[in-house]
């Protein structure tokens, strides 16, 4: 309601909209955090960049590329499937 929004603000009290909240409540959610080179992982396979184009932004071997994707998909559950899966579940999470 804007009233109540006018009153917080006057009040000095912090508004948060309605998906600020929602992307608050996500991430409250979440048990895990992940680190900044996972998250850039997330991203740039998101954006579709294959292991080789990884190697030259992450500045980490193919091995320990391949680790970090196998660990993510434990902490977000997937047992069988793809990077596409990944992606999608870290989407769900609300960390892409």
């Amino acid at each position: 309601d804007l009233t109540d929004a006018i009153k917080m603000v006057l009040q000095d009290m912090p508004y948060y909209s309605k998906s600020i909240l929602q992307l608050m409540r996500k991430h409250i959610v979440n048990d895990f955090t992940l680190d900044k080179t996972d998250r850039q992982l997330l991203y740039q396979i998101s954006k579709g960049a294959r292991t080789k184009e990884l190697i030259e932004i992450t500045h980490l071997s193919k091995s320990a590329i391949e680790f970090r994707k196998r660990n993510l998909k434990t902490v977000f559950g997937i047992e069988q499937g793809n990077d596409r899966k990944l992606i999608i579940s870290a989407e769900q999470h609300g960390f892409i």
